[in-house]
């Protein structure tokens, strides 16, 4: 009794230690699972024509006193800061990411704030190929745009 005791005991308190098992075919790092998937990873380029006070970080033109001697000053900075001297115009671009998840209809995913109020919208792939996008659909509460190229 006292012997099948003792090796209870010892069948109980002696550790077990197991060897995980990996899957065989699956990838060795990060990298090798990322250079599988480049070809679907894309960037959007876009572009929209904006006027001067429109733009992204556009300041309006401050109120001075009349006769200021910085009115001069203001005037030639807010006037002359590029883009269409015509209009006051200028061309505003954006780059996201993107991908492709139809390649054979040429469907891409991207964030509707990539491409929202675009004039112009270019994919650019990872083998240097660029081509222009129409827009298909956007959700603008799940942020998510559909383009085709």
């Amino acid at each position: 009794m006292a012997g099948a005791a003792a090796l209870l005991v010892s069948a109980v308190a002696v550790p077990s230690f197991v060897t995980p098992t990996f899957a065989a075919d699956g990838p060795a790092s990060v990298a090798d699972l990322a250079q599988g998937l480049l070809g679907a990873v894309v960037n959007i380029s876009t572009s929209q024509t904006v006027k001067g006070t429109e733009g992204p970080g556009a300041v309006p033109m401050p109120q001075l006193p009349e006769g200021s001697p910085f009115q001069d000053f203001f005037d030639d900075f807010f006037k002359n800061r590029g883009g269409d001297k015509d209009n006051g115009s200028q061309k505003v671009q954006s780059l996201g990411s993107g991908f492709v998840i139809d390649a054979e209809q040429g469907i891409v995913v991207t964030n509707n704030h990539v491409i929202a109020d675009a004039d112009d919208i270019e994919v650019n792939f990872s083998d240097g190929v660029t081509l222009k996008a129409t827009l298909v659909g956007t959700d603008t509460k799940t942020d998510v745009a559909v383009l085709k190229v």
